[in-house]
């Protein structure tokens, strides 16, 4: 009996450095000892080594952490400003609203300063007519005026890092948004409490992954789509979302204000009308090109009590003095998680929703971080 053919892009990994970075820095998130409170914060290190990995080799892309994404003044900057050296998104408008996600990457368009003339070089593919010499200057000693001599093989950027002054950036474009929360709870007594407590950090995740996506493509017109990543310690999600996708009124006050009605959203906190508890995150209003949604919802996703947690330490009977407790880890979360998939389109989720859960080493998140660098390779041509 023939080998069974190996699913595609399964094997797609971080490199070998990184992939031992990460293994102890997500020792480190779940020690009991070392991250008693699990604090999402232990995770940024992890979130930050998966994203600057995943776009090595994808020279116009880089992450920043905390990026501010507000809105874009259109009135007039301060008249003593060079307008050449500004860019509107960095122009503080009164009032303005922004949303700050933990992490984005950015796609650059960028110039190379000269004597009035510029090589330019856009988002996409660099191609040898962008460094703006003709193919007949190639091997030639002499460096045209108004061109500064830099090798095509650094897609068109100095060398050396002190020469940055000599870049000029033409744009900055949000790509992809990533909101981590802390990690599920550590001491689920049950598969069904631990994806009770999974399904409720993830919707938090979700819902301010959207709403930092709904404000990129206010604050960009012309982005046309952009990448959502949900984490919650080694659980993640993702969705690729549309600019048609969301409205924009340009209403600030209203966007930023809550919502406790929206059946469209699958995943809402269940409240006690009795408590008279409210939400407070509001998810993002959804055109009607919505309205067709995808089959996968979460599980409902009500409060965990002290009953079905297992205990940080328990008591020994002879005495005061306590034993750690090793806490069950759950890795299969059957229908709940995305499997493996033969045909690599197959993987990505459906149109205006999230993936099933993903767990970082399984080869369903390799198949899912193969799709998401694809996906990035390709905006800036699209």
């Amino acid at each position: 009996m023939p080998p069974l053919a190996r699913k595609p892009h399964t094997e797609f990994a971080l490199s070998d450095a990184t992939t031992r970075k990460l293994i102890l820095a997500m020792a480190s998130a779940y020690s009991g000892n070392w991250n008693p409170r699990g604090l999402e914060s232990y995770f940024y290190g992890v979130w930050d080594m998966v994203l600057c990995d995943l776009i090595n080799d994808l020279p116009l892309l880089f992450v920043i952490p905390q990026h501010t994404i507000g809105t874009v003044d259109d009135g007039p900057v301060f008249p003593d400003v060079d307008l050449q050296d500004v860019s509107m998104m960095t122009t503080a408008a009164a009032n303005a609203k922004s949303v700050l996600p933990d992490f984005v990457v950015m796609c650059a368009e960028y110039s190379i300063r000269g004597n009035g003339r510029k090589e330019y070089v856009h988002m996409g593919s660099i191609e040898e007519s962008d460094t703006g010499l003709d193919d007949s200057d190639a091997n030639i000693d002499f460096i045209p005026p108004g061109y500064i001599a830099i090798p095509h093989i650094s897609g068109g950027l100095p060398q050396n890092i002190l020469n940055s002054h000599l870049v000029k950036i033409e744009n900055l474009l949000v790509c992809l948004v990533a909101e981590i929360k802390r990690c599920p709870t550590r001491h689920a007594t049950s598969l069904t409490n631990f994806t009770k407590s999974l399904a409720s950090v993830m919707t938090l995740a979700r819902t301010d992954a959207e709403t930092q996506a709904e404000q990129a493509f206010n604050s960009q017109q012309v982005t046309k789509k952009l990448l959502m990543v949900a984490a919650c310690g080694e659980w993640w999600s993702w969705q690729i979302v549309e600019k048609g996708m969301y409205e924009s009124n340009g209403n600030d006050a209203d966007f930023f204000s809550d919502s406790e009605n929206n059946p469209s959203h699958e995943e809402s906190f269940s409240h006690s009308q009795d408590s008279g508890a409210h939400r407070m995150d509001r998810p993002p209003r959804r055109t009607a090109a919505l309205a067709t949604k995808g089959t996968f919802t979460d599980p409902s996703s009500p409060k965990i009590s002290a009953m079905d947690l297992l205990p940080a330490h328990a008591k020994d009977k002879g005495g005061d003095k306590t034993k750690p407790t090793v806490a069950q880890r759950y890795l299969n979360l059957g229908a709940h998680m995305q499997s493996a998939v033969g045909n690599i389109d197959e993987g990505k989720p459906l149109p205006a929703d999230w993936s099933k859960y993903l767990l970082l080493g399984t080869e369903a998140s390799n198949q899912a971080l193969f799709l998401i660098h694809q996906t990035l390779q390709n905006l800036g041509t699209t």
